[in-house]
C-alpha cells in the first residue's frame, strides 16, 4: 500500500500517514531532488547523494534503479527498469546496493553514469518497510524515498516548438491555429471569466528542458488587452507537455492570442490563435 509524497528535497512514496498513535517514526532524506549529468564521450561521470535518517528508528533500506515517464499533464508514472527507450538501464549504476542507518546517522550513495551515455532519465529509490500502531493494530507498508536522474550527452541539442493552441469551449471546438468564435454568455460562464486555452508544446531536442513564457491577448489594432505569465513546466527529450491558462471575459471584438515560450534557446517559440467574441 503506497502513495506519493513530495517532501524535503525527496520523493517520498508512503501509506496511511494520517494514522495517529504511534511515536516511532522512520523517515530518510536526501539532500537532491533532482540529478542532472551531463556525460562526456568517453569517462564515466560520478555523483554523489547523501541520505540522512531523520526518523528515531533504525532504517535498513534497499536501493533501487527504476524508469519513470511523464504525461502531457505533468503527472510522473513509475515503471520497470527498461520499459522505454530512453531508459538509464544500461547507463546507470549506485553503490551502495543495500544502506542501514541509526537515527540520525549518514550515509552517501555513488550515482556512475557511463561515458558516451545517450539522453536518458531514471530515478533512484531506496525503499524500507516500516510499521505503524494504531488503536491496537499494526500497519506494515513500505516507503520510497528517490532521487530523479537526468543524463545528457556533452552536445546535447535543445530545441522545442508549440504544436497546438487550442481553445476549449462547450460550444466550439476549435483545432491548432483555426479561428474561433465565442460569445458573451459563453464567455462569462468560465471560472476566470473566459475559456480555456490549451498550448501544447513540444522538446525537440535530447536534454530536459524547463520552459516558461507569457500568454497575451491583443485587439485587432495590435494594442494589448491582457496579458499573464505562464507557470515554469519541465519537459522530457521529445516529449510533449499540454499546459491550460483560463483567459478573461472580453468584450466583443477580434483578437489575437499569443504565446511566447523561452525553453533557453537561442530564441523564443511562439504561436499564435485568432478568435472573436461577439
Amino acid at each position: 500500500m503506497t502513495a506519493f509524497l513530495l517532501r524535503s528535497g525527496a520523493l517520498l512514496l508512503a501509506a496511511a500517514l494520517c494514522v495517529p498513535g504511534t511515536s516511532a517514526q522512520a523517515q530518510l532524506t536526501v539532500d537532491a531532488l533532482e540529478l542532472f549529468v551531463t556525460t562526456p564521450d568517453s569517462a564515466d561521470v560520478v555523483r554523489t547523494v547523501r541520505v540522512r535518517n531523520d526518523g528515531n528508528v533504525r532504517i535498513q533500506a534497499e536501493v533501487l534503479t527504476e524508469d519513470w515517464e511523464r504525461d502531457e499533464a505533468g503527472t510522473n508514472r513509475f515503471l520497470p527498469l527498461g520499459s522505454h527507450a530512453r531508459s538509464c538501464r544500461d547507463a546507470l549504476t549506485v553503490f551502495p546496493g543495500t544502506v542501514a542507518l541509526e537515527p540520525g546517522e549518514a550515509a552517501t550513495l555513488r550515482v556512475r553514469i557511463a561515458g558516451g551515455a545517450p539522453a536518458c532519465w531514471g530515478v533512484v529509490f531506496l525503499a524500507h518497510r516500516t510499521t505503524m500502531a494504531n488503536e491496537g493494530r499494526q500497519l506494515s507498508y513500505t516507503v520510497r524515498t528517490g532521487v530523479k536522474v537526468y543524463v545528457e550527452p556533452v552536445r546535447a541539442l535543445r530545441d522545442g516548438a508549440i504544436e497546438a493552441m487550442t481553445l476549449r469551449s462547450d460550444a466550439v471546438d476549435s483545432s491548432a491555429f483555426n479561428d474561433a468564435v465565442i460569445t458573451p454568455s459563453e464567455a462569462s460562464g468560465r471560472s476566470a471569466g473566459g475559456p480555456a486555452l490549451d498550448v501544447l508544446f513540444r522538446n525537440l531536442g535530447q536534454a530536459q528542458l524547463s520552459v516558461r513564457g507569457t500568454l497575451e491577448v491583443r485587439r485587432d489594432d495590435d494594442t494589448a488587452a491582457w496579458r499573464e505569465e505562464m507557470p515554469a513546466f519541465p519537459v522530457l527529450p521529445e516529449a510533449r507537455r499540454r499546459v491550460t491558462m483560463s483567459l478573461p471575459a472580453l468584450p466583443p471584438g477580434r483578437y489575437v492570442i499569443l504565446a511566447l515560450l523561452d525553453f533557453g534557446g537561442a530564441e523564443l517559440v511562439a504561436g499564435q490563435l485568432e478568435y472573436e467574441v461577439r
